[in-house]
C-alpha cells in the first residue's frame, strides 16, 4: 500500500487487534439467532450471510446421523435456518471456527426427513493442527423457489458456540439493496496510471474515500494493469462514537488484499500509520479481516493483490459490521443471556480460537477480566 506516512506505529488507543483467517471470524453482527426447529427456523433472506449463536439455548429436536452411524442419534442440542433461494444455485456453508464438535445438514422442501438429508458435514474444517471438528459443505446445489432447512447440530452431545457462514458459490453477485460503488473504468486511466476520484483513498493524489455504514453491502471493481505496475484501490470511511468489534467481510472473483487502516488521527494521510489488519483473500473465498477498534474515523480497504492482473470485469462484494464488545448475542442489550454465552466459554480459548467473541481482551483466555468487561457494559 502507497501512502504518504510512514509506518510508525499500530496502536489503536488501548485496544489490542487480530487479524482473521479465512472462513474464521472472531466477531460478527449476530443479526438473529437460529430457530429451535423447523417451525421456528430464522428465515436468511441474502447472502453473504454470517450469524453466532449457542446451541446451549435450544433443545434435541432432530436425532440426526451423518457420518459415524448411529452413536450421534439423539443426544445434541439443535438450531435450524431456512433458505430459499431466488434463482438456481451453488452454496457455500461453514461452521469453521465454532467452538465444539459439530454437524451440519441440509434439508430440502419441508422439515427434515431425518433419513435424507441432501448434504451434511461431520469434521472438514482446518486449523493450525489440521483437519478439525467444525463443519463445512462448499458448492451445494440449491433450486430456485424450494426452501431449504439448515441444521446445526453436534456429534453425539456436544453443544456450545457456533459461528455458521453462508455464501454463493456465483461468488460476487450483488445482492439486492446494496451499494454500487459506481466508478468508471475501475479507477484506472487510459494511460493505465491510477485516475480515481472516487475512493481512491491515500493513493489519490488528492485522498478520497467513499462513506460506509454499518451493515452496509457494497458492490465495486477494481483492476490492476501489469505493464504499468498500477492497480485501482478502493477505500471505505466509517465513523464509531464507541469501541467496537469492527468486521470487514469480502467476496470477490480475483484475488485481493482486504484490511482496516489506522489513519493516524489525519484524514488528509499526511499520519497514516499502517493496517490495524489485513489478510490475503482467495477468489471466490469469502473472508474477513476483525478488530476492536476506538471511537473516531476508521478506514478499510479492498484491492487487488500486487502483481495480478484484475480485469475491470471482476466484481467484488463487501460488508461492513460492528458489534459492541461485550454484546455477545448481538440483540443490543448486554444482559444475562450475554453472560451465559460467556460462562459456558470460560476458561481456554479453543484451538482455532475465531469464534471465542468472549475473550474480550484478547489474551486467548475467558475469565476474570473478561467478567469485569461486560458487567461494566451491563444495561
Amino acid at each position: 500500500m502507497a501512502t504518504r506516512g510512514s509506518c510508525r506505529r499500530c496502536v489503536v488507543g488501548a485496544f489490542r487487534v487480530m487479524t482473521l483467517g479465512t472462513a474464521m471470524i472472531a466477531s460478527a453482527e449476530a443479526t438473529a439467532q437460529g430457530g429451535d426447529n423447523c417451525a421456528s427456523a430464522v428465515q436468511i433472506t441474502a447472502l453473504p450471510f454470517v450469524d453466532v449463536g449457542n446451541t446451549n439455548l435450544f433443545a434435541n429436536d432432530y436425532a440426526l446421523t451423518c457420518v459415524f452411524g448411529e452413536a450421534n442419534d439423539s443426544h445434541a442440542r439443535d438450531v435450524v435456518y431456512r433458505y430459499t433461494p431466488q434463482q438456481d444455485e451453488l452454496v457455500t456453508i461453514s461452521l469453521c471456527g465454532s467452538g465444539f464438535d459439530t454437524e451440519l445438514f441440509i434439508f430440502e422442501g419441508s422439515c427434515p426427513d431425518e433419513s435424507n438429508p441432501i448434504a451434511c458435514s461431520d469434521d472438514d474444517c482446518f486449523g493450525s493442527d489440521g483437519r478439525t471438528f467444525a463443519s463445512h459443505l462448499d458448492g451445494v446445489a440449491l433450486s430456485a423457489g424450494v426452501t431449504y432447512y439448515i441444521v446445526i447440530d453436534g456429534f453425539v452431545n456436544a453443544h456450545g458456540m457456533y459461528i455458521v457462514t453462508m455464501s454463493s458459490s456465483f461468488c460476487a453477485d450483488c445482492p439486492d439493496g446494496a451499494t454500487l460503488e459506481d466508478e468508471p473504468n475501475c479507477g484506472l486511466g487510459d494511460d493505465g496510471l491510477p485516475d480515481d476520484f472516487i475512493n481512491g483513498g491515500c493513493n489519490s493524489t488528492e485522498p478520497v474515500f467513499s462513506p460506509i455504514a454499518d451493515g452496509e453491502t457494497v458492490c465495486g471493481v477494481t483492476a490492476s494493469n501489469p505493464d504499468t505496475g498500477a492497480r485501482d484501490t478502493d477505500w471505505y470511511e466509517f465513523v464509531l462514537t464507541e469501541p467496537r468489534i469492527v468486521t470487514w467481510l469480502v467476496t470477490a472473483e480475483f484475488r485481493t488484499l482486504i484490511g482496516i487502516v489506522d489513519n493516524g488521527g489525519t484524514a488528509d494521510c499526511t499520519d497514516v500509520t499502517c493496517f490495524v489488519s489485513s489478510t490475503e483473500t482467495a477468489p471466490c473465498q469469502e473472508n474477513y479481516v476483525s478488530a476492536l477498534l476506538g471511537s473516531g474515523t476508521w478506514w478499510v480497504y479492498v484491492a487487488p493483490f500486487f502483481q495480478d492482473e484484475a480485469d475491470c470485469e471482476f466484481p467484488y462484494t463487501a460488508t461492513l459490521f460492528t458489534l459492541r464488545p461485550a454484546d455477545l448475542n448481538g440483540d443490543g442489550v448486554v444482559d444475562s443471556d450475554d453472560l451465559a454465552i460467556l460462562l459456558a466459554f470460560w476458561g481456554p480459548c479453543p484451538d482455532p480460537p475465531a469464534a471465542c467473541t468472549p475473550d474480550l481482551d484478547f489474551d486467548g483466555n475467558v475469565g476474570v477480566t473478561d467478567l469485569l468487561i461486560l458487567l461494566g457494559a451491563w444495561g
